[in-house]
């Protein structure tokens, strides 16, 4: 099964093992891009055990340093402010990561010969200044910084890539907070939505049937059930098919259009191709106030609702008549609120929202790049 980045790094982050493997895997890399680098370079011991030697021990060293530094010094002092404390573990890892550098520099000239001939024959001044013992050596490479300065550039691409991840691990984290107040939001919308619409739907379903226009009231439970269908069990998806986002809308307006008297209501829709997925109930908030909020008069209202999907980028477009003096009620500004919400989650800077007034008429114009 083909992963996505995404997925590699959710996995690591839940599950131990891959976490483990992860952090192998990195040192291995970390040890072979040293080895690698030695080997093709002008290093005079190349061609001795040194070539490996050196980028293990030096692994190994940064290894044993790399954990507290970043666990303890990082996340348990520096994160509380405890900055005295962290000054001295600091300060006590950099003279452990000396002498654990200086012990096993120590071990492979004393275990190894060729090693030992290889670092007399090129640099015997350095190899006696090693047998002046563990204590001058060590004072003298922590006062003189160079250690320091060693140790920050071989440990700085742990501490980057470990950067990383956290921001990205938060970053998701923050999107999934996001996701799960969108979503309680949406759902305390539809649990508005349907037993108002519910309501006002039956009322007309028992205008119809009181007047015998059997045919009609068939046609409208089948709708309803349609409807609501889609609104407890579709809707539970995080992406549906346009098309299915569409019907939606053909039986909302249908259904709608039963308690105007005047009102005419057009829906115009054209797509390129039906496999397209936008999230479900996108378009609901808006659709609802053009009829909550239109102004049904004889010759002077209208609710219009345009639908079109070319090369991958819909534009969605709502007009519908009002009175300028009707004071809105909260109920589609939380709608529309939460519409914003989600466009920003799902499609951040992939679309636009606009709506404006022009004299009697409410327009709002929505555009998505679906890729």
């Amino acid at each position: 099964m083909r992963l996505s980045l995404d997925t590699l790094l959710q996995q690591r982050q839940s599950k131990l093992g891959w976490r483990i493997a992860s952090h192998v895997l990195f040192w291995l890399i970390f040890f072979g891009s040293i080895w690698y680098f030695n080997s093709i370079s002008f290093n005079p011991y190349r061609h001795t055990p040194l070539a490996y030697m050196s980028p293990l021990r030096g692994t190994l060293s940064i290894i044993l340093i790399y954990y507290p530094l970043v666990y303890l010094v990082g996340l348990k002092l520096i994160s509380k402010k405890k900055w005295l404390a962290a000054l001295a573990a600091g300060l006590g890892l950099l003279i452990l990561f000396t002498i654990l550098d200086y012990a096993g520099e120590m071990l492979i000239l004393n275990l190894c010969q060729e090693c030992r001939e290889a670092v007399i024959k090129t640099q015997e001044n350095y190899y006696g200044y090693l047998q002046r013992g563990w204590l001058p050596v060590v004072s003298s490479r922590v006062v003189s910084l160079g250690v320091l300065f060693g140790l920050i550039v071989y440990i700085m691409p742990a501490i980057a890539l470990k950067a990383g991840l956290e921001y990205h691990r938060q970053y998701i984290q923050n999107l999934k907070l996001n996701r799960d107040n969108i979503q309680l939001e949406l759902n305390f919308l539809k649990a508005q939505l349907n037993p108002h619409f519910l309501f006002n739907t039956l009322n007309n379903l028992y205008g119809l049937i009181m007047h015998g226009r059997n045919e009609q009231s068939a046609e409208t439970v089948a709708r309803l059930s349609d409807f609501m269908r889609y609104t407890l069990y579709d809707s539970a998806e995080e992406k549906i098919a346009l098309d299915k986002e569409i019907g939606l809308i053909k039986n909302y307006l249908e259904l709608e259009k039963l308690r105007l008297n005047h009102t005419p209501v057009n829906f115009e829709y054209i797509t390129d191709n039906n496999k397209y997925f936008i999230p479900p109930l996108l378009f609901m908030p808006v659709i609802e106030n053009a009829f909550k909020y239109n102004l049904d008069a004889p010759q002077s209202s209208e609710i219009l609702i345009k639908l079109a999907v070319q090369d991958q980028i819909l534009h969605f477009c709502s007009r519908n008549t009002f009175e300028p003096r009707q004071k809105k009620n909260k109920t589609g500004g939380i709608g529309l609120v939460n519409l914003q919400k989600r466009l920003a989650i799902y499609y951040p800077g992939k679309h636009t929202y606009q709506a404006q007034i022009e004299g009697t008429e409410y327009i709002t114009r929505l555009t998505i790049n679906l890729t």
